[in-house]
């Protein structure tokens, strides 16, 4: 709830000060949608692992910034050489992040993504994620109530 409460005052503050010209790009929505979904499932699955092995604060990390790192986050797709790319391919923010980058920076429609086949692989990564991710979720939380330490940290 602070961080909603937040993120609405600090956008009335740059409202107020800058008056930025804002509009909703439709062709962005969709593909920020399918990468929360992928990113629900990998969280899922680090929380499952997590549940199940307690220690692993350092396997999480490195996960994680992997993640970032060839996720598209700081560089994109097309900059990265194309080892780098190849390992980028398959993580939960890589299609999303340049899908959404060519929409909102390159104007590229939402059927453009269609067309070349972005959109279906999104959606079929969203889904992969999400079901390996519950599935992982809930079979690490069985073992881990099986031995009793669901509650232990």
């Amino acid at each position: 709830m602070e961080a909603a409460l937040a993120t609405v005052l600090l956008y009335l503050g740059i409202d107020l000060l800058v008056h930025p010209a804002t509009h909703v790009q439709w062709a962005a929505l969709l593909p920020l949608a399918l990468m929360v979904l992928s990113i629900m499932g990998y969280s899922l699955i680090l929380d499952g692992i997590t549940r199940q092995f307690k220690r692993v604060e350092v396997l999480k990390d490195l996960l994680r910034t992997a993640v970032l790192m060839f996720g598209g986050v700081f560089v994109s797709l097309g900059r990265m050489p194309a080892w780098v790319a190849a390992i980028a391919r398959p993580l939960p923010l890589t299609p999303g992040m340049e899908e959404l980058h060519k929409a909102l920076i390159g104007g590229k429609s939402l059927g453009s993504a269609a067309g070349d086949g972005t959109l279906p692989w999104m959606a079929d990564s969203a889904v992969i994620y999400l079901v390996l991710g519950v599935a992982i979720f809930r079979r690490c939380e069985r073992g881990a109530k099986r031995e009793g330490t669901l509650g232990r940290s």
